[in-house]
C-alpha cells in the first residue's frame, strides 16, 4: 500500500495542503480563496504558470460548489493545476504497487485495502479539483470532478465500478482491521454514511458509495486513551450519467460526523447541478 493512502501518515495541513480521500501528495494550486476569480482563466496565486486542471463545464461547477462550501465556514481554496495532476498521476503509478503493510489482519483485507486507494484524479479524463479548509476545522476538504465518457472509454466506467465494489467489500467484511507498517501498529474502521443527493429529473443511472474511517496507534485503542490521536475521514463519491463527483473530509475525529455528511451531501448536489446546466 502506498504511502498516499489512509494506511498513512495523513497531513492536517489547510490551504495549500492535498488530501485525496485515500491518496495523499503534495500537488500545485491555483488560486485562493472561494470564488476569488474566475475558475476558467488558469490564473495561479502561487506563483506557477499552470492553469487549473479541468474543463470550463467541471470548473465552473466547482465554483459554485465553492460558494456552497464558504457558507459552512471552508473559505479557503486551492485549484489542482494541470502540471499538479499530471505529475500526481505519474507518482501515483510509482507507489501504488508498493509500500506494503507489514502486517494486515485480518489477512482477506489486505487486497481490498490496498485496491480502494483510488480516486477520480487517477482516470484518463478532463478532472478538476479543489481543496478546501477553514480555521474551525482541522484538517482539509477536496472536491473531485471527473468526466467518465461512455462509450469512448469503457475502463473508466469499470474503474469506478470496480471502486464501488471494494469500497462494499470494506464494508461487508472488513470493518476493522488492524496493520503494521513502518513498526508501528495501527487500528483502521470503517463504518457505512446514510448519504444522498436528489437526482435530477430525468438524470442518467446514478452510483453511489458513501463511507467514513478511523485511524489510531493501536496501543492508545486498548488504552482508552481520548480522541486527539484518531484521524478519521468520510467520502461521499457519485456517479450519475458521464460526471463522477467526490466530496471528501480528513482530518480531525468530526470530519466523520453527520454534521460532514450534510456538508458533503450539499457540495455534491451544488456540483452535479452545475454540471446539469
Amino acid at each position: 500500500m502506498s504511502r498516499r493512502n489512509i494506511l498513512g501518515e495523513g497531513p492536517r495541513g489547510r490551504r495549500g495542503a492535498v488530501v485525496v480521500p485515500l491518496l495523499a501528495g503534495a500537488m500545485l494550486l491555483a488560486g485562493c480563496g472561494a470564488g476569488a476569480d474566475d475558475p476558467a482563466d488558469g490564473g495561479s496565486s502561487s506563483g506557477e504558470d499552470s492553469p487549473r486542471s479541468g474543463s470550463e463545464r467541471q470548473l465552473a461547477a466547482a465554483e459554485a460548489a465553492m460558494d456552497r462550501a464558504a457558507s459552512f465556514g471552508f473559505d479557503q481554496a486551492g485549484y489542482a493545476t494541470v502540471e499538479a495532476v499530471e505529475q500526481f498521476r505519474e507518482q501515483t503509478d510509482e507507489t501504488l504497487a508498493g509500500d506494503a503493510a507489514e502486517e494486515v489482519d485480518p489477512a482477506a483485507c489486505a487486497d481490498p485495502l490496498a485496491a480502494v486507494d483510488w480516486a477520480p484524479l487517477l482516470l484518463d479524463a478532463d478532472v478538476a479539483r479543489v481543496d478546501l479548509g477553514s480555521e474551525t476545522f482541522t484538517g482539509t476538504g477536496s472536491l473531485e470532478i471527473a468526466e467518465v465518457p461512455g462509450d469512448a472509454d469503457a475502463a473508466a466506467g469499470e474503474r469506478v465500478a470496480e471502486h464501488v465494489e471494494r469500497v462494499e467489500q470494506l464494508l461487508e467484511s472488513c470493518r476493522e482491521v488492524t496493520y503494521t507498517q513502518s513498526e508501528q501498529d495501527f487500528t483502521l474502521e470503517f463504518g457505512d454514511v446514510d448519504a444522498a443527493v436528489e437526482p435530477v429529473e430525468s438524470a442518467a443511472p446514478e452510483t453511489t458509495a458513501a463511507y467514513r474511517w478511523s485511524r489510531e496507534f493501536a496501543d492508545s485503542a486498548e488504552d482508552g486513551a481520548d480522541a486527539d490521536g484518531t484521524t478519521a475521514a468520510q467520502i461521499l463519491l457519485i456517479r450519475r450519467g458521464e460526471d463522477v463527483v467526490m466530496v471528501s473530509f480528513i482530518g480531525e475525529p468530526a470530519a466523520g460526523s453527520a454534521e460532514f455528511t450534510t456538508m458533503a451531501e450539499a457540495l455534491a448536489a451544488e456540483t452535479l447541478d452545475g454540471l446539469a446546466d
